[in-house]
Order: C-alpha cells, then sequence, then structure tokens
C-alpha cells in the first residue's frame, strides 16, 4: 500500500486559519483508561487482513470541550487504484478537488441529518450507561458542520479515498445499532472517529491518536482511543468494504 510523507510544519493557508478558530462547547470529558490504544491499533492491523477479535469497553457519561490542533499539511492527491483483498479504492483525482470533496461530503451528511431528522432519530440519545454515549454533546455545536469537515479534511494527510471509506463506516455503523444514526449531537465526534480508522485501513504511515485528537477537537488522547475502540465495537471489527460498497458510496457523495 502506498504511504504519505508526513511533516509537522506547513499545511495550506486555509488550514493555517481554520486553526486558530475555536469550535465551541462538546460534551465528553476524558476517562482513565490509558491502556486501550495499543490494544486497538492492534486489533485495525488485524483487521486490514481480516482476522480482528472485538474487545470489551468501559461506558463514558461526562463532558468537556472542543481544542484547536496546529496546522498538517494539506494531503495529496495522486491517482492512483489500490487493492487489498476484495477492496477496490479509487482516487477521485481527476473529478474532485479538496474544495469539492469537502462541499459534497457537507451536503451528503446534510442529507442523513435531514433524514434523521424526518423520522425524528434526532429525539433518541443513549442512557448514561450506554457506551455509545461517548459519541454524543449535550448541545449542538455552535459551528457548521462543513467548517468541521473542511477543518478534517485539510488537516488529515493521505487519499480521498481515506474519507469515502469513513462515510462506509458510518452507514455501517447506523445499520448497525439506531442510536448511531446522525444527527446534530453526534455527527462530529462520529466523522472524526471514522476518518481515523479509515486512515489506519488504508495508510502505512498515519498520525498518532493525540494529533487526531487534536485536530478533531476531542479533549484528550484517552477519549479519541476511546471513541476509536467504541465504533470499532460497533463495526464488530470488519473494516474490509468490497469494491461494490465503496463505489456506491463514492458515487451518492460525488453526485452532490
Amino acid at each position: 500500500m502506498a504511504s504519505t510523507q508526513r511533516s509537522a510544519s506547513g499545511g495550506s493557508v486555509l488550514g493555517k486559519r481554520m486553526v486558530e478558530e475555536s469550535f465551541g462547547d462538546a460534551t465528553m470529558s476524558p476517562i482513565k483508561d490509558l491502556h486501550i490504544s495499543e490494544m486497538v491499533h492492534t486489533q485495525i492491523k488485524k483487521a486490514r487482513w481480516g482476522h480482528a477479535e472485538p474487545g470489551s469497553l468501559s461506558p463514558l457519561s461526562e463532558h468537556s470541550s472542543w481544542d484547536v490542533v496546529s496546522p498538517a499539511p494539506l494531503f495529496q492527491r495522486g491517482a492512483s487504484l489500490e487493492t487489498v483483498g476484495d477492496m477496490v479504492f479509487l482516487e477521485d483525482v481527476d473529478e474532485c478537488d479538496t474544495e469539492c470533496l469537502v462541499s459534497c461530503i457537507a451536503e451528503h451528511l446534510e442529507a442523513e441529518l435531514d433524514v434523521s431528522r424526518l423520522q425524528q432519530l434526532d429525539k433518541r440519545q443513549p442512557s448514561a450507561t450506554d457506551p455509545d454515549i461517548i459519541f454524543y454533546s449535550a448541545q449542538k455545536q455552535k459551528f457548521a458542520l462543513v467548517k468541521y469537515i473542511q477543518r478534517v479534511v485539510t488537516l488529515v494527510s493521505g487519499s480521498s479515498s481515506i474519507f469515502i471509506l469513513a462515510l462506509c463506516f458510518l452507514q455501517r455503523a447506523r445499520k448497525a445499532d439506531t442510536l448511531l444514526a446522525l444527527h446534530d449531537y453526534n455527527v462530529h465526534r462520529l466523522w472524526i472517529t471514522a476518518v481515523v480508522l479509515a486512515s489506519k485501513m488504508l495508510e502505512d504511515e498515519v498520525y498518532s491518536n493525540e494529533h487526531y485528537a487534536k485536530m478533531g477537537g476531542v479533549p484528550s488522547l484517552v477519549e479519541m482511543n476511546r471513541l476509536e475502540a467504541q465504533l470499532l465495537k460497533k463495526l464488530n471489527f470488519s473494516l474490509c468494504v468490497p469494491e461494490t460498497e465503496y463505489l456506491e458510496m463514492r458515487a451518492r457523495v460525488l453526485a452532490y
């Protein structure tokens, strides 16, 4: 699989401007388990080859705030076709630049939010003892969803395939548990967590979870680890996406 070069500095003007902005109050507080990250990363490596074992996690019920992050380089886009088993990941380089990709993803997620509102799924939330509470904020974020998507896409280095694969993971999570249907209280944490999983699935070189937490506004490394592990559990540690599923999602997103 192709590796992507990382650097500690650089980044676009857009990225530098975005990291100066505050992203309001979210609703999670750090938790105490400091040993989960190594287990999760091992499971993802196994999942890439189809033989991961799920782990057990503790619930989270309290909250804190978003943060900001130093700029990272804009992801490099080069036309390529990667195959892992029966998976094919096609980068949409010629069809969609960064601005277009952000717009398409935002439109797709906003459409999902509209469906949840129509079905009143946004009225439902997990109980305080449900592990899924980790994805929920106590209040709606004050910034536009498109700005958050733009922030993540701009600061995550990697192929455009990452973001399409992340949307596939969100679709699977929703099918596995209606409490993970996207709405205003969970979309931000679900999005950044899905991007983390997709990055680790596709890229040979990835950022640390601490860096992902900062770029996504997650208050702590521990909380980012928990988010990652809980979404993996909801996906039954199955991260392999068939070509048909990936290309269907790609077509849906680019249709906006």
